[in-house]
C-alpha cells in the first residue's frame, strides 16, 4: 500500500541501547516489511518504527530489522 505518513525511526543500539530518534516518511507498507525515508542516516540493523499521527497506533513501535541503505542525493530544485 503506497503511503506518505510521518514517522519516528528510533535505532537500537548493537548492545541493545536506544539511539537518538530520527523523523522520516513510510513510502508503502506491506505484508513483508515498510519502506521509508529518513532525514538523516540510520545507524545499526535494528530499529523501531512508530507512527505518530496514526491515531489507533500513536503509542505503539514495531520493532524492524533495517535491510537495505540506499543514499539518494538531495532533490534538485
Amino acid at each position: 500500500v503506497l503511503t506518505d505518513l510521518r514517522l519516528t525511526i528510533t535505532p537500537i543500539g548493537p548492545r541493545g541501547e536506544v539511539l537518538p530518534a530520527v523523523s522520516g516518511r513510510c513510502r508503502d507498507v506491506s505484508a513483508g516489511g515498510v519502506r521509508f525515508i529518513a532525514d538523516a542516516p540510520v545507524p545499526g540493523e535494528m530499529a523501531y518504527l512508530s507512527f505518530p499521527d496514526v491515531a489507533p497506533v500513536r503509542d505503539w513501535a514495531i520493532l524492524t530489522r533495517v535491510l537495505r541503505r540506499t543514499r539518494t542525493a538531495p532533490a534538485q530544485l
